[in-house]
């Protein structure tokens, strides 16, 4: 947890907008980021070095192996900000 609120706390604005709706939409129930959260899918604290937003996109709408299809139930803004946020998770958890 401490871990978590030290990338929650880097985020300000529209990060923070995108950090929370990370959490909003149950992402961080399957995923972890640094430590934080569920272990039922890929670790995401270095997503940003693995895909690229197009790829994070892709992901999200269709799903994956394990993943679930979430293009019917999220709004196109709404993959835009988890995928603005997720392009900052590279490993560094001193980036927001």
């Amino acid at each position: 947890m401490q871990q978590e609120r030290g990338w929650r706390a880097a985020s300000s604005g529209s990060q923070n907008r995108r950090v929370q709706l990370f959490h909003d939409k149950a992402c961080i129930t399957c995923h972890r980021i640094s430590g934080n959260g569920g272990i039922h899918g890929p670790d995401l604290t270095d997503v940003a070095n693995r895909l690229t937003k197009d790829q994070m996109v892709l992901m999200i709408v269709n799903g994956g192996k394990e993943m679930p299809a979430y293009g019917g139930t999220l709004k196109k803004e709404e993959v835009n900000d988890l995928t603005e946020f997720l392009g900052t998770r590279d490993g560094n958890t001193g980036k927001p």
